[in-house]
C-alpha cells in the first residue's frame, strides 16, 4: 500500500510546488503613514497646533510622493520607510536617498 501511494505522488508531481510569487513592489502611494509620522514629530518639536498639523499633512503628503515618484526612489527605500514605525527607523530610510534626494 505505502508503494502505491509513493507512486502516487511521483506521478502528481511529488508534492512539488513552485515558489510563491515574490511580494509586489512598494510604492511611493504607499509612504502615507511614514509622511504623518514625521509631519506629526516635526510639529510637536515646533510646537504647532492640531489645525496647523492638519493643514501640513495634505502637502507634505504631496511634495514627498512626488518627490519620490519623479526621483525614482528605490523600492527598498521605499519599503524601509513603508515599514518604519519610529523617527530613528525613518532617519535610517532617509540616509538611504542619494543626497539631493532628501
Amino acid at each position: 500500500m505505502m508503494l502505491a501511494l509513493g507512486v502516487f505522488a511521483i506521478g502528481c508531481g511529488g508534492g512539488q510546488r513552485p515558489p510563491p510569487p515574490p511580494p509586489p513592489a512598494p510604492t511611493c502611494g504607499q509612504l502615507g503613514p511614514a509622511i504623518d509620522l514625521a509631519v506629526d514629530d516635526i510639529a510637536a518639536d515646533k510646537g504647532f497646533d492640531a489645525g496647523t498639523t492638519a493643514k501640513l499633512r495634505p502637502r507634505a503628503q504631496e511634495r514627498i510622493i512626488t518627490a519620490c515618484t519623479s526621483d525614482r526612489w528605490p523600492a527598498p527605500v521605499i519599503q524601509c520607510f513603508v515599514d518604519g514605525k519610529t523617527m530613528p527607523e525613518l532617519g535610517r530610510c532617509n540616509a538611504q536617498l542619494p543626497e539631493d534626494a532628501r
